[in-house]
């Protein structure tokens, strides 16, 4: 069985999506920071010490919350809705 732990950098850069919670939790602030990204910020990101890692954190939840608050017209919603019906082949 492979452990974390054995795995060298580049083997953890590569492998960090079967062992997630093990990428984002590494002692290596490289392998985290490319864990975050590819797997997505937790809010705890915000604190951690490696400052390239807090700096994009809290850029990432403010594009989130942004995202988050998109609104559209009706006009908008009707003509995505066409597309959407017209994809799926409705």
């Amino acid at each position: 069985m492979v452990k974390w732990d054995e795995l060298s950098f580049n083997e953890k850069l590569t492998c960090m999506s079967l062992f997630p919670e093990h990428a984002k939790q590494d002692e290596n602030d490289c392998i985290r920071l490319h864990a975050y990204r590819a797997l997505g910020f937790p809010e705890e990101a915000e604190q951690d010490d490696y400052e390239d890692i807090k700096n994009q954190a809290e850029l990432y939840f403010k594009i989130k919350n942004k995202l988050e608050t998109v609104t559209i017209t009706k006009k908008e919603y009707e003509i995505l809705n066409e597309i959407l019906k017209k994809y799926l082949g409705e």
